[in-house]
């Protein structure tokens, strides 16, 4: 992906950050307990440590799948692809 595609990708995020904020605060959550490359919660574990319902945090979870920041892969641990550094300043 180029810079440009990933700049727009950062902005689109920051909208919805806007808006969502239990994207927001599952972000958060990431980021203080992993690190790129890192296994990452179930959707059940994570509504937990989270407070959402797993609706919210499955709804989440796709977005950022969709942004590239997580893989998601079923029958298998979930993954943290890179860092929210960027969309988080």
């Amino acid at each position: 992906m180029s810079d440009a595609e990933n700049l727009l990708l950062e902005k689109r995020l920051r909208v919805f950050l806007d808006k969502d904020h239990a994207l927001r605060d599952i972000i958060g959550y990431l980021c203080q307990n992993y690190n790129v490359g890192d296994k990452i919660p179930s959707e059940r574990d994570l509504d937990i440590e989270v407070g959402y319902s797993r609706t919210k945090v499955r709804e989440a979870l796709i977005r950022l799948d969709c942004f590239g920041y997580i893989d998601i892969s079923h029958g298998k641990a979930n993954r943290l692809l890179k860092s929210f550094k960027a969309v988080l300043e």
